[in-house]
């Protein structure tokens, strides 16, 4: 039987449906007994499906715990089993009808969430997720559609896939998967756990799809999120320095005299701490597409190393004294981004400004100017000149080489760690980016 709203089973009538996936549907259920209302899934009685859940269910009965979702009534009816637990709290208020009140709920409403409210919300989760892991479970999908609010507290939902550390399979969401656990280098563990927090918080701060990582956009304020962007790059890594949930709130919750020194020092701190992220934003890219179509054949046997392990080349800077970063320090950022199919798309790009440089010199030279008066000549050179500026505007390559000699410019000549240099590198660099997407589009086209 399928059970929609306004049907009863049990002793719950069904009010709202909240959510529903490939295994099961979650409504907001009334007790007739009792009035009390409670999140209710249903999921069909399939041997796979239903042996996971109540697995999953057994492993989490001993976990009490308020960031934890509590689980209050298992039971099965005409070919379902359900079970009910805290509903979460109704983000569309006092005005009628039912929306839970899920991260993803609150990221479609607002796109992204304050560094105050982010904070709050990760601390939260690593206490329920700590309870879990000392009792050696793994949660497994932890992303924003399971993380809702219960009174007021950030909680941990959908505990189906919650299993035992020491056998732990490979189950989860994409995005929120570690490259190690979807490559099958290791089994699951608790740092997979951290991993998937690390892209929620991601997420919640930037109002960016996980697919983004580790891009930060400019229209996002940044000077008050260093705790917060240093835990998920920490935690996002590979390998990842996180071990534990402690550690990882050690990093969400470090006093700020460790985050900033001298006046401007935790925007400085932030600062260090975005430039390898943005860098290691244009390798992320190239790394993903080019594994699938190089730019060039003959590049394509060059290994392409993850984008986490483009994070974990940059070590996680310490505050200096003073706040500035080094030069050096963003000359070894730039050699840590340029693998070799973005040397490829590098020195293709600037191939092409110089054949066409080339064919303008080609072009003036082939000008018969004892056959022209003064005035036409200057005006076929002026038109010769105009040319290759169109083309320079126009062609992708020679974009993209120009932009790469600005990227350039700017590390050399930077010599301050302030505000304003950072948002002009992402802006850099962010363009840098679009030129190579349209740069590659173009190259896949062509094939």
């Amino acid at each position: 039987m399928k059970y929609d709203v306004g049907d009863r089973i049990g002793s719950y009538q069904l009010l709202y449906l909240c959510g529903e996936g490939a295994y099961g549907r979650v409504f907001l259920a009334r007790n007739v007994l009792t009035q009390h209302q409670v999140a209710l899934k249903l999921l069909p009685l399939s041997a796979k499906v239903t042996a996971r859940e109540l697995q999953g269910l057994k492993n989490y009965r001993e976990c009490r715990h308020p960031n934890l979702l509590q689980i209050h009534h298992i039971d099965q009816a005409e070919g379902v089993l359900y079970y009910t637990m805290d509903a979460a709290d109704n983000l569309a208020g006092t005005g009628g009808g039912y929306e839970p009140d899920t991260l993803a709920a609150r990221l479609a409403h607002r796109k992204s969430l304050p560094a105050g409210e982010v904070a709050k919300m990760a601390a939260e989760l690593l206490e329920g997720l700590d309870c879990l892991h000392r009792r050696n479970l793994l949660h497994r999908d932890i992303k924003p559609d399971n993380i809702l609010w219960v009174d007021g507290r950030a909680t941990l939902a959908d505990i189906g896939l919650t299993t035992d550390s020491r056998n732990a399979s490979l189950v989860g969401t994409p995005g929120f998967m570690s490259g190690e656990l979807l490559s099958g280098k290791r089994p699951a563990n608790r740092e997979d756990d951290l991993y998937a927090l690390g892209k929620v918080i991601y997420c919640a701060l930037t109002g960016c799809a996980v697919c983004d990582y580790p891009h930060y956009p400019q229209s996002v304020t940044i000077s008050e999120a260093a705790p917060l962007i240093r835990a998920y790059t920490a935690a996002c890594r590979s390998p990842s320095t996180v071990k534990s949930s402690q550690e990882m709130k050690r990093l969400l919750t470090a006093p700020a005299e460790t985050v900033a020194r001298r006046r401007g020092g935790a925007w400085r701190w932030a600062a260090g701490l975005l430039l390898p992220a943005a860098a290691a934003a244009a390798v992320f890219f190239l790394s993903w597409k080019t594994e699938k179509r190089p730019v060039e054949a003959r590049s394509a046997a060059v290994p392409v190393p993850p984008a986490e392990s483009t994070v974990a080349a940059a070590s996680l800077p310490e505050p200096l004294p003073g706040g500035a970063l080094p030069v050096t320090e963003l000359e070894l950022l730039y050699r840590n981004r340029t693998s070799g199919q973005v040397k490829a798309l590098l020195a293709r790009a600037e191939r092409a400004e110089e054949m066409l440089d080339r064919e303008a010199v080609e072009k003036l030279g082939e000008l018969n100017v004892h056959e022209m008066t003064a005035e036409t000549s200057r005006m076929v050179r002026g038109l010769i000149l105009k040319a290759r500026e169109e083309h320079w505007r126009e062609d992708p390559l020679c974009r993209l080489a120009r932009k790469e000699e600005q990227v350039k410019a700017f590390l050399a000549g930077r010599r301050s760690g302030g505000e304003a240099d950072v948002r002009a590198f992402l802006a850099l660099l962010n363009e840098r980016d679009s030129l190579v997407r349209t740069c590659m589009k173009l190259n896949d086209d062509k094939r």
